[in-house]
């Protein structure tokens, strides 16, 4: 039905993976000409079948976002909004905005991207799909180093929740940006 669907609409419609599977190859077992073909439900599911081509690629993703790859984390607070800045091996970044609101109050609550980082002349640049980006200074305050936001990103900076502006984002672990950092 979502195939049908997404052909329709032309919208994609995704599919619970597992679940028309599991369907399907009850019923089969249940038949005994069918039995010894039940295997084949997860290659008739679509949902499933997508699931297993993705598999690959998901598994390459949390590898390059995980704790053994991290090189950098970064956080910062203002107002109700916690941001934390992850960057990674192979030039993998993460950020993530958390807005704390009172009990009964709705709205944002988080968001997030994920993208390419690189350093140049005492400025990181955060780059996503689409051409987007956001510059932030490497700035060094006695012992310690901050980023704070230059230019940032459109789509968050078009509303004031998610906006980085006046943000400075503190160091979480111990190598600093601003010392040679190999990426591989």
């Amino acid at each position: 039905m979502s195939v049908l669907q997404s052909i329709l609409t032309k919208k994609f419609h995704s599919a619970v993976p597992f679940f028309g599977a599991g369907l399907l190859g009850s019923g089969m077992l249940l038949l005994p000409a069918t039995r010894h073909w039940a295997w084949l439900a997860i290659l008739l599911d679509y949902g499933t079948l997508a699931f297993i081509i993705a598999l690959p690629h998901l598994i390459r993703e949390s590898w390059n976002t995980s704790q053994f790859n991290l090189l950098h984390d970064y956080s910062g607070k203002i107002e109700n909004k916690s941001v934390r800045l992850c960057l990674f091996r192979r030039g993998i970044f993460t950020i993530r905005i958390t807005i704390q609101r009172p009990v009964g109050q709705s709205g944002l609550t988080g968001t997030g991207t994920i993208g390419t980082w690189s350093i140049t002349d005492e400025k990181l640049k955060l780059e996503i799909h689409g051409g987007d980006f956001a510059l932030f200074n490497v700035s060094k305050m006695s012992d310690s180093e901050f980023l704070q936001q230059e230019n940032g990103f459109s789509r968050f900076e078009k509303d004031r929740e998610t906006s980085l502006a006046g943000i400075k984002l503190s160091p979480d672990s111990k190598t600093p940006l601003a010392s040679p950092v190999r990426q591989r």
